[in-house]
């Protein structure tokens, strides 16, 4: 199955400048990539200023060198969005009980603690977000099918030291939140309003508690527009 990315966007003019809201998206790939890929394409400012003030809808290709933009009717409903972002979420908690279990050296009791932090906040906010599907949907697969191989594939070391440690943490929280501010446009306004918390959270600790106390090399977060 082809990767496809469908976005409502609208086009918002200020003393400042123009804007790009997103409006609705369906994207049946990794949020981390799709959200690379949105960044990208609403970056161009041609396009930005052809974007409708009360809204258009895009189909957007990858094709490697470039995008292909096509406008096309609708955006259909993303059926899957609370599935993806439970599935970044429990490869985000499985990646931090890795690390936790695993860490070693001087700085064990901060990689031992950060992570105990971490996994009590995301095992909370997986529980919030399969409540809702169950509510949507009226079950939830067993949580043995929310661990993707990309995951796994971050944790290929017994033998964490801090920076190994902080990296692996920090690649977990990013895919988890590429898929909260993702999908965040689709989501109703109670529910938008908690999301927006969690977003705002997990960007603390990527922008600031992890850069500035540990490694800025690997704490770059891209911006969507929201």
């Amino acid at each position: 199955m082809s990767n496809k990315l469908q976005l409502k966007l609208r086009r918002i003019v200020a003393a400042e400048g123009v804007d790009v809201e997103m409006v609705a998206v369906n994207a049946n790939y990794s949020p981390l990539a799709a959200l690379s890929d949105i960044a990208n394409v609403v970056s161009d400012d041609e396009f930005a200023k052809s974007i409708p003030e009360d809204g258009g809808c895009y189909e957007i290709e990858d094709t490697g060198d470039d995008y292909n933009v096509t406008e096309i009717a609708e955006v259909p409903s993303c059926g899957e969005q609370l599935l993806m972002m439970i599935r970044a979420a429990y490869t985000a908690l499985h990646t931090m009980q890795y690390v936790h279990w695993n860490a070693k050296g001087e700085e064990f009791d901060k990689t031992h603690y950060t992570t105990n932090d971490f996994i009590w906040r995301i095992n909370s906010q997986i529980d919030t977000l399969a409540e809702w599907t169950v509510v949507d949907c009226g079950h939830l697969p067993h949580p043995d099918t929310f661990v993707c191989a990309e995951g796994k594939a971050q944790c290929e070391s017994y033998d964490f030291e801090l920076k190994a440690d902080m990296e692996t943490i920090f690649n977990a929280l990013k895919s988890y939140l590429a898929a909260l501010e993702v999908f965040y446009c689709n989501m109703s306004h109670d529910r938008q309003n908690l999301i927006d918390c969690w977003i705002r959270e997990w960007r603390h600790e990527c922008e600031y508690r992890m850069q500035r106390s540990m490694f800025p090399e690997i704490c770059a977060v891209p911006a969507i527009p929201v």
